[in-house]
């Protein structure tokens, strides 16, 4: 997702619950192909990572988040290169419908991966690109791998899409939910449901956790900071704090940093998955996590 508390970012539309993957994409010719990964940092260490796409024949560059659903393109892009924009209704919330822009691209394809078919979400990405300091001209998360088993290197800054044995690493119950990936996380020793999100920079829990494992708060030093999303601007509560201990498929950290938020959701971000390799098997709904070697 596309937001950042301080130094933490993400982008979510918060009225789109797609109820069906917006992509579907096969490996060509092999039963998994492997695509490279461009690996950016911008902001105190933090990196976020890309894919080269193509769609309608033109080159475009795509954030890796996996705290989002629907694929996204911006607008500069569908402007810039004259793509067709359809207005679509789509389920929100499961209680009524929402009108959204979008583009069904006739031909979109990532490295070897073809598309068979494709909806991108048309988004205004100016605040994106401010943060991560690169145009963004479009996002990709869940909505575009959950139809198919892969595995996402970024130490070495690779995904593989496919059918691969994983029958060597441990796998761990997995929820994939409208498209984005929640799992279980122990912050020292207490368990949790969180949203894994390559586009969150920092690992942030909720005012209900942090009183589960803290008991009192009053020691942690809130302060209002600038939350910004791709459709508005707000402000929440947030406090840094340093964890015992954080487990995480098979990672055990000790003495982790965190964010303290006033949000409802506790996230996984990418200080904790750029260390090792996550692995989505969305046909068993399990994960695993491991550590990169060095």
């Amino acid at each position: 997702m596309l937001t950042r508390n301080a130094s933490h970012f993400r982008s979510r539309p918060q009225y789109l619950l797609l109820l069906v993957a917006a992509v579907s994409i096969l490996p060509s010719c092999t039963s998994h192909v492997v695509i490279p990964m461009y690996r950016h940092e911008f902001h105190e260490g933090f990196p976020t990572y890309w894919l080269e796409g193509r769609i309608n024949g033109r080159t475009a560059n795509l954030l890796v988040d996996t705290g989002s659903s629907l694929p996204a393109i911006s607008k500069n892009f569908v402007e810039r290169h004259g793509l067709t924009v359809s207005s679509e209704q789509i389920q929100n919330s499961g209680v009524n419908e929402a009108s959204i822009d979008v583009i069904r691209p006739r031909r979109f394809s990532i490295g070897k991966l073809r598309a068979r078919e494709s909806v991108f979400f048309v988004l205004d990405t100016e605040f994106a690109s401010e943060i991560a300091q690169r145009e963004v001209d479009g996002i990709v998360g869940g909505g575009l791998f959950n139809n198919n088993r892969y595995s996402i290197s970024f130490k070495d800054s690779f995904i593989r899409y496919g059918e691969f044995s994983i029958e060597n690493i441990n796998m761990y119950p997995l929820d994939i939910v409208q498209q984005y990936l929640y799992v279980s996380v122990a912050i020292d020793g207490v368990a949790d449901r969180f949203l894994v999100d390559s586009g969150g920079l920092q690992t942030q829990i909720s005012l209900e956790l942090a009183e589960r494992i803290l008991g009192d708060l009053s020691s942690l030093n809130f302060s209002d900071r600038v939350r910004i999303t791709v459709d508005e601007r707000s402000e929440v509560r947030v406090a840094s704090a340093v964890m015992p201990s954080l487990s995480f498929g098979d990672v055990l950290v000790e003495d982790f940093p965190v964010l303290v938020a006033d949000y409802s959701r506790n996230v996984i971000g990418v200080d904790v998955l750029k260390m090792g390799v996550l692995t989505v098997d969305p046909v068993s709904n399990t994960f695993g996590f491991t550590l990169e070697q060095e």
